[in-house]
């Protein structure tokens, strides 16, 4: 799929021309990851967001003395690695590939300084963010009172 249609599927920018779109096209690159490897780790500086192509991965909370959940799995057009956008800049959670997955990764800092070099671009990013954090939330919620 050509990397256009992944990013409107995506949501990343709700709210957007083609041309935005296409601006941010050009900041990212295609990374392909075997199963068992890790995108992002808890509390690590969050350096990329990924849009998942293809492929599945899971979302790990580490709760200490070497525990950990599943909290969340994403797929094909979901957004990883958010805190890459937004202090303190950390990961909040383990991504961690299932199976053969294939991302859009963008550099973070490059994508943060969107805000100064390309204002309307940066805003449009800011409120892709804020809907895939708000989804998430939710899920979250749901699946801790055990609706999902």
């Amino acid at each position: 799929m050509d990397t256009l249609e992944v990013l409107k599927r995506s949501g990343l920018l709700p709210e957007t021309s083609s041309d935005q779109l296409s601006a941010l096209a050009k900041l990212c690159s295609q990374v392909e990851y075997e199963p068992r490897v890790i995108i992002g780790k808890q509390g690590d500086e969050a350096k990329k967001l990924c849009v998942i192509e293809e492929g599945l991965v899971s979302i790990i909370v580490e709760l200490g003395l070497g525990r950990e959940q599943v909290v969340q799995t994403a797929s094909r057009f979901d957004i990883i690695g958010w805190s890459a956008m937004l202090p303190s800049y950390r990961y909040t959670a383990t991504v961690k590939t299932v199976e053969r997955t294939k991302a859009l990764v963008f550099d973070g800092q490059e994508l943060r300084n969107l805000r100064f070099s390309n204002p309307e671009l940066g805003y449009a990013l800011y409120v892709g963010i804020a809907s895939v954090l708000a989804t998430r939330l939710r899920n979250t919620f749901l699946q801790l009172i055990g609706i999902t």
